[in-house]
Parts: C-alpha cells; structure tokens; sequence
C-alpha cells in the first residue's frame, strides 16, 4: 500500500511551483492583487489553512512545511485585495 505522505508532498510542490510566480509578483508589486478577488482570496486562504490543520492532524511535516508559504501569500493577498476594497492605499 503507498503512504498517503508521497502523493501529498508530490502535490505541494507542484502547487508550490505553480504559485512561485504568484509570490514573487506580490513581492515585488503590492499592487499586483489588482485582478484578485477579495472574497476568492480569503476562501483560497482558509481553505489552504485547512488542509494545513489535516497535514499537522496526520503528521504530514514535508507537505505542511511545502504549503506554508502559499499559505503566507494567500493570507498576505487577502489582506491586500480587502485594503483596495476599502479604498486603502497598500503600503508596507
């Protein structure tokens, strides 16, 4: 029987690679969360944070450590597409 901790990892870093351009546009240009949606953002973030609370439930280290930084940036996006919203200028 395979350990379910190898298709997990496997998917954390293809979704880790996949968001890599994501994070570094953030980084770079806080206004970058021009096309993001602040309801998607927020949904996105809890539902990452979630799966976060599966890994640590069922001891999945390498896939919670691979997930955290989408996670950070999730959180970060949300915070940022909800100060537009509001009229906020972004600056930190």
């Amino acid at each position: 029987m395979i350990d379910i901790g190898i298709p997990l990892a496997i998917g954390n870093v293809l979704l880790l690679i996949s968001s890599a351009p994501l994070i570094w546009a953030l980084y770079k240009d806080r206004n970058a969360v021009k096309g993001i949606s602040p309801s998607g953002a927020v949904l996105n973030f809890f539902a990452l944070l979630s799966f976060d609370i599966f890994y640590v439930i069922s001891q999945q280290w390498i896939s919670l450590i691979l997930n955290i930084p989408i996670v950070v940036f999730w959180l970060m996006a949300s915070i940022y597409t909800i100060k537009k919203v509001r009229g906020g200028e972004v600056v930190l």
